[in-house]
């Protein structure tokens, strides 16, 4: 095995305090003043700060697991929607549904091209995209109001 090298540096304790000298200059090393606090991260977000805190994804009551909504494709949202054992079918079924979707869209479109102007004309005109996000909030809806326990959805 190799020895490691001897460090530049070695901290000594003076007056109860912590000192780093260089080895190399026998100086004491300084730093330029106070280090400035980190800055708040996503995962600590400062306590006063309601908007930024972190978004759960676990119910604190029923161990069900929680989505947020944004306005950019729900109607009421932003809102968080605990998703139950119903909730999670009909989740994963339109998750399936998009899938399938998205990998026809695709095929069609190594053949066609033309055909990614679609989406692209779907999206700029207000009138579509309010007749998706409507549809879209439908099923959220559906997903929220199913959020109970499959014996008690009948």
């Amino acid at each position: 095995m190799t020895t490691m090298p001897p460090s530049r540096y070695r901290v000594i304790e003076k007056d109860r305090r912590l000192i780093v000298i260089d080895t190399e200059t026998g100086q004491q090393v300084t730093h330029g003043g106070p280090v400035a606090p980190a800055a708040p991260t996503r995962d600590r977000a400062p306590a006063g700060d309601p908007l930024s805190r972190r978004t759960r994804t676990v119910d604190d009551r029923s161990g069900s697991g929680v989505i947020r909504t944004s306005r950019l494709y729900d109607d009421k949202g932003p809102r968080d929607i605990v998703v139950g054992p119903n909730g999670t079918g009909m989740l994963g079924s339109g998750a399936a549904v998009a899938m399938i979707v998205g990998v026809v869209f695709v095929g069609i479109a190594i053949a066609f091209p033309a055909i990614l102007l679609v989406p692209a004309l779907l999206f700029v005109n207000p009138k579509a995209r309010k007749a998706i996000r409507s549809a879209v909030t439908v099923w959220l809806d559906s997903i929220d109001q199913a959020g109970g326990s499959p014996d008690s959805a009948g």
